[in-house]
C-alpha cells in the first residue's frame, strides 16, 4: 500500500508528526508530497492539495492519501468535488 501525505500551508508544521506516526504504524510506503514545512515556496493552498490528491488516487499512484489544511474543512470540500475519491473528516486524535 502506498499513503500520500499532502498538506497545505497552514498544517505544514504537521507534517513532520503525521509522516512519522506513519512509519510507527505501518509497513505502508509514504510519500510525503505536500509542504514539508511554512517557509517552503511556493505555499500550496487546499486548492491545489485537493486536486493533488485527486490525481495521485484517480492514476493509481497513491491506496490513499492523509492530506489536510488548518480546519480539514477545506482540504474535504475540495477533495470530494472530483471522481472518484472518497473523504472523511477526523477531528481529534482520538478519532483516528
Amino acid at each position: 500500500m502506498k499513503i500520500a501525505v499532502i498538506n497545505e500551508v497552514s498544517a505544514s508544521i504537521k507534517n513532520e508528526d503525521i509522516v512519522n506516526a506513519l512509519y510507527q504504524t505501518t509497513d505502508a510506503e509514504v510519500l510525503n508530497v505536500g509542504m514539508k514545512n511554512p517557509e517552503q515556496t511556493p505555499s500550496l493552498t487546499y486548492i491545489h492539495t485537493s486536486y493533488m490528491a485527486a490525481i495521485l488516487l484517480n492514476t493509481g499512484s497513491c491506496d490513499f492519501v492523509v492530506g489536510g489544511c488548518g480546519t480539514g474543512q477545506g482540504f474535504i470540500n475540495g477533495v470530494l468535488q472530483f471522481p472518484g475519491v472518497v473523504c472523511g473528516l477526523i477531528v481529534e486524535p482520538l478519532d483516528a
